[in-house]
């Protein structure tokens, strides 16, 4: 269980990034198991759930730990959220296909080689992007780190709603065909619920996926003009 201590140290971060994905999933699971049922057969007869704080820390961990799980489902294809190719862009003077390019961003790339000592012969950008990253963790200028947590936050409810979508689908064609014995069932909710759980799970998808991209490239963008100003700040 998470100490008091850990509970403080969340942020909104944390919040948007982790724990509210990690609810999310959490609820997908009410229209897929009957609560109480499934408690007593995957623990025991008669359990006695607890209330108050302690089902709240509890609920807390557990949410913030599969926010996490979702998140490294999610970042699988997610690579450096194309910062390189941006960067490539940069150093080539010429736009990519997703990124536009103008004398600020040339500005931006002199005032990384100087600010990090960088070669002319640097290209790890990979490496570049974390060092930017922690570069404004330490600084005052929290609009690109806010943008991130919400882009984690669309990520995360993106990869949840997949799952769940699975997970009804499955359920559905389980009990279609019995493929589990009856007391596993019997904590099943009916098709018509898990198909209508589904149907919504999918819209669910569909939104975040189709927004995700878009939050994606103002955060790499923005990520760049808060490490500009900054760096500016600090000549």
């Amino acid at each position: 269980m998470v100490a008091e201590q850990g509970i403080k140290s969340i942020n909104l971060y944390d919040i948007f990034a982790n724990i509210i994905p990690g609810l999310v999933f959490l609820m997908g699971l009410f229209p897929l198991f009957k609560p109480q049922p499934f408690l007593e057969l995957v623990l025991w007869e008669g359990i006695d759930i607890p209330v108050g704080i302690p089902l709240l820390l509890f609920v807390i961990t557990v949410a913030f730990v599969l926010g996490q799980l979702l998140q490294i489902g999610g970042s699988k294809d997610a690579n450096d959220h194309g910062f390189a190719e941006l960067m490539d862009a940069i150093r080539r003077g010429e736009d990519s296909n997703r990124y536009e390019i103008s004398d600020f961003d040339d500005k931006f790339w002199d005032m990384c080689r100087t600010e990090f000592q960088l070669t002319g012969e640097f290209s790890s950008y990979g490496r570049l992007f974390k060092a930017i990253l922690s570069f404004l963790e330490h600084s005052d200028r929290s609009r690109a780190l806010r943008l991130q947590a919400l882009y984690l936050f669309v990520r995360g409810v993106y990869v949840a709603s997949v799952i769940l979508a699975l997970l009804y689908a499955t359920a559905i064609i389980v009990i279609e065909y019995s493929l589990l014995p009856s007391v596993v069932l019997d904590v099943v909710r009916s098709p018509d619920i898990l198909l209508g759980s589904s149907i919504v799970a999918a819209g669910l998808a569909y939104v975040t996926d189709s927004n995700k991209d878009d939050l994606e490239e103002d955060w790499i963008q923005y990520t760049i003009t808060d490490c500009y100003l900054e760096m500016i700040s600090d000549e």
